[in-house]
């Protein structure tokens, strides 16, 4: 049928996309024994900066891709899942799931990239 993948994987994992009001979500399954690391290409671009995504073994994530978190942030991705959201104005709080994560967002007219190492990313507004 000469149809090309929507998807291209450093690594296999199992890969799906879902189109929502306010962004994109990816859902990605390791089915594996092992974890996997793997770079991610959609509609050939490169996703995530090109930072890989650590999929623990037998187990998914769901990250997000250009995420309007609000009328001031839209999150144009996370490399981990958010777990948790505390909308405290004006300085909102993602927990992740793992810890370790890279996140690129825009708070206003800011565009900003972030590196976690404790599950939490902290968002301030300027007020």
């Amino acid at each position: 049928m000469a149809c090309q993948p929507l998807f291209k994987l450093s690594e296999w994992v199992d890969v799906r996309v879902s189109v929502e009001r306010n962004g994109r979500f990816l859902f990605l399954n390791n089915y594996q024994d092992d974890l996997v690391e793997t770079t991610i290409e959609y509609q050939n671009k490169t996703l995530f900066g090109g930072q890989p995504i650590h999929i623990p073994a037998r187990q998914s994530l769901i990250l997000p891709l250009e995420w309007q978190l609000n009328q001031d942030i839209l999150i144009h991705y996370t490399t981990a899942e958010i777990s948790e959201i505390t909308d405290n104005d004006p300085t909102p709080m993602l927990k992740t799931r793992p810890a370790t994560c890279t996140a690129e967002c825009t708070i206003g007219t800011n565009r900003l990239k972030l590196h976690s190492t404790d599950g939490q990313i902290v968002l301030r507004k300027d007020l």
